[in-house]
């Protein structure tokens, strides 16, 4: 079969197609890229001023934490996030953490405390209610304990060696970190980027 005068191949190379997706130097902190709603980075990262949970960018302190792998294998480390968050939700974030801290609290004592007080010669009656009073203990602690960590962005996958793809933060962050993507996407189409064929 020919072409415009070339002959087809059927054992050469498959041509390679250049694509314009730019990966971020895992080196470079402050370096990354948002695909859809995951943001792609190195082990360290050092977001703008931009508050983490909600998006606005005024009334902001720094905070720092911790993106831990989504999976069981223990293969990578979890991301360093260098950010901000806004004073407001700060406030809201620690009372909310203080809540939270009572009821797993309660929750461990509601467990706890039938153990204790365990007298001999009591009724089915009194047996069958420090069961559901331990389950409710039970509950209540695990509960807390998953409102606690909820809601914390996760390293979804692991692609290439040093990049990290975190899924889960906040729309409006992501809508933040696109903009601020975009503005240096055209200052510098840097040549330590490193672009996938």
């Amino acid at each position: 079969m020919t072409v415009a005068g070339e002959q087809y191949n059927p054992f050469a190379a498959p041509a390679i197609e250049q694509s314009d997706e730019v990966l971020p130097n895992p080196a470079d902190p402050t370096d990354f890229t948002v695909r859809d709603e995951i943001l792609i980075c190195g082990p360290r990262l050092l977001l703008p001023a931009v508050c983490w949970k909600t998006g606005l960018t005024e009334d902001l302190e720094p905070v720092q934490f911790r993106v831990q792998r989504a999976s069981f294998r223990l293969q990578t480390s979890p991301v360093e996030v260098q950010t901000f968050i806004s004073r407001q939700r700060s406030k809201q974030e620690e009372r909310r953490g203080i809540r939270l801290s009572l009821l797993a609290v309660v929750g461990v004592l509601m467990f706890v405390l039938p153990l204790l007080f365990n007298s001999p010669g009591l009724t089915g009656v009194q047996v069958l209610w420090r069961i559901v009073v331990m389950l409710a203990g039970g509950i209540t602690t695990g509960i807390a304990g998953m409102l606690m960590t909820g809601g914390l962005p996760v390293v979804q996958r692991y692609r290439a060696p040093g990049l990290h793809y975190v899924r889960g933060l906040p729309s409006a962050l992501v809508a933040q970190l696109r903009l601020v993507e975009a503005k240096r996407r055209r200052r510098d189409l840097a040549g330590d980027r490193v672009v996938v064929g």
